[in-house]
């Protein structure tokens, strides 16, 4: 299966002579056909502004070679190709004839299938400032989060069923759950001289991993 999807990054990348040229010449195109006849969506900029008037400003802030112009004006320009791309794809569907007649360019890419996770890596703790431990470890492939859990309890009981992770604490014991696209993290305003364990999990679309192995550090 193909998914067709407009290029906007590569719009976005485009020096900005060609990319005044190349969004100037899309409107015209657009322009009349009963395919793009949306009042919902309509050629404007994210402010209300028609596209052409974002062009015209862009044009004249790059024109003045002025910073404090062009830096506004190029993210509005940005932000209302991104808006009209976003517009194409809906209209399109899937279509990469609908695409390409509106005068932006196709691409095509496999659909990529979610794979069951593997057990990801130990995570690797180091000491921070006073009260503080960082964590870092390899990215885990198809993982598009991670969560961690820190605990000063290391036997701590935790139920994982699917996505849900239950924790049954004790009185006394300090829980961290930590839920981030990153394997890095930092966490302060942790107790000194407690010792802290930490396991993580990746996650995508099927569910968790397994779990790590426990690491454990002394808090400075």
């Amino acid at each position: 299966m193909k998914l067709i999807k407009v290029a906007v990054g590569d719009i976005i990348a485009l020096a900005a002579p060609e990319k005044i040229q190349f969004m100037g010449n899309t409107i015209p195109k657009m322009t009349n056909k009963p395919v793009y006849a949306n009042p919902l969506v309509p050629l404007t900029g994210t402010n209300g502004d028609s596209m052409t008037e974002i062009i015209s400003v862009f044009t004249e802030a790059e024109a003045s070679k002025n910073q404090v112009l062009i830096k506004p004006a190029l993210a509005a320009f940005n932000k209302a190709i991104r808006r009209q791309c976003l517009f194409i794809d809906v209209v399109a569907d899937g279509s990469e004839t609908i695409i390409t007649d509106a005068g932006f360019p196709a691409t095509s890419a496999a659909t990529v299938v979610a794979a069951a996770l593997p057990k990801p890596a130990a995570p690797i703790l180091t000491h921070g400032a006073v009260g503080c431990i960082k964590k870092s470890g390899a990215p885990l492939k198809g993982a598009k989060n991670y969560v961690s859990i820190l605990t000063n309890n290391g036997s701590l009981p935790i139920d994982i069923s699917g996505d849900c992770i239950a924790i049954t604490p004790a009185t006394g014991d300090k829980i961290i759950i930590d839920s981030r696209s990153s394997t890095k993290a930092v966490y302060s305003g942790l107790p000194s001289g407690v010792r802290m364990y930490v396991t993580t999990f990746g996650f995508n679309k099927l569910g968790k991993s397994p779990a790590s192995d426990k690491i454990d550090i002394i808090v400075p």
